[in-house]
């Protein structure tokens, strides 16, 4: 049951399948294996807050003072870990989370938009390496959609997009065919800037945030990426 059977929260991703701003217009977006939820999420008191979330990510942020609903009170469940990285990106100094509180600006937060390599949410671990699931995407226009949002057209704002290894990895082999060479090639480094050119936006391709690096990786990771956020 990896994909998540909850109706409801397949109704929010099948109508706006992101999550914070719309990446049609979104300056930093961030393409992650798959939004995981807790498998009893629709149980769990903190659901009107998801829901509220899914609805509207930039007005959620804005309301509460973090990006994610599961970095409130009440959630019991994965995911958690993983935003708070993001909130210690977003919300301190250098991306270190015991630094001084220095919150990005509205109009950077307002520009942010999570996608995901599976289109669907789940439940569970590892759900990137199950086959049977990424065949499933596979036969819907998802991946082509990601490449899109890689393509620069003339006229286009700076955009970064951000790939974990494991996304890039695949998406580079998804579409290879149609769109050769637009995804760059896993780097060796903990994070690396690979700087827009005629055919696409800039990319930055990290190590996945809940990796178990270390400390100096990982304060790395986090500067890097909030000093892409804040340029």
């Amino acid at each position: 049951m990896p994909f998540h059977p909850f109706t409801l929260l397949n109704f929010h991703f099948g109508r706006r399948p992101y999550q914070g701003a719309d990446p049609s217009n979104a300056q930093h977006i961030f393409i992650g294996e798959d939004a995981n939820f807790a498998p009893d999420i629709e149980e769990q008191a903190i659901w009107p807050s998801v829901e509220e979330y899914l609805n509207d990510g930039v007005a959620f942020w804005k309301r509460h003072d973090v990006h994610h609903p599961f970095l409130l009170e009440g959630y019991n469940g994965e995911g958690d870990v993983y935003h708070g990285h993001y909130n210690a990106i977003f919300n301190h100094e250098g991306g270190v989370a015991n630094g001084v509180a220095a919150p990005l600006l509205a109009n950077i937060r307002q520009s942010i938009s999570f996608v995901e390599y599976l289109d669907r949410p789940t439940t569970g671990n590892n759900n990137i390496k199950n086959a049977a699931m990424v065949n499933e995407v596979r036969g819907r226009w998802h991946f082509s959609w990601l490449a899109q949002l890689l393509i620069r057209r003339h006229g286009d704002p700076a955009r970064t997009v951000y790939l974990s290894k494991g996304v890039a990895r695949n998406l580079r082999i998804d579409t290879a065919k149609l769109y050769p060479g637009l995804v760059p090639a896993n780097p060796p480094e903990v994070v690396q800037v690979f700087p827009a050119n005629a055919r696409r936006h800039q990319v930055v391709i990290h190590d996945h945030l809940c990796n178990r690096i270390t400390t100096e990786n990982r304060i790395v990771l986090h500067g890097t990426i909030r000093a892409i956020l804040l340029s």
